[in-house]
């Protein structure tokens, strides 16, 4: 029984099929991956929500203070 190799052609049309699928995913992933960005920031800020609220309950309804120092003028 004689092996047969893949010629040119039939690699490059491999090729040129595997290229075609990658350009038709990457705009899906990319669009997944701003979904999970847009998800994480929602997570981050309902824990920062969830922070805020357990210090004030810790501390009789007092909410924490940020400190910002002024703007001195040049």
């Amino acid at each position: 029984m004689q092996r047969r190799a893949f010629t040119l052609v039939e690699l490059l049309v491999v090729i040129t099929i595997v290229a075609l699928l990658v350009a038709l995913l990457l705009p899906a992933l990319r669009q997944a991956r701003e979904a999970a960005r847009s998800v994480q920031c929602a997570v981050e800020f309902r824990q920062v929500g969830l922070a805020v609220e357990t210090y004030a309950m810790e501390y009789r309804g007092i909410l924490p203070y940020g400190y910002w120092p002024a703007h001195s003028p040049n």
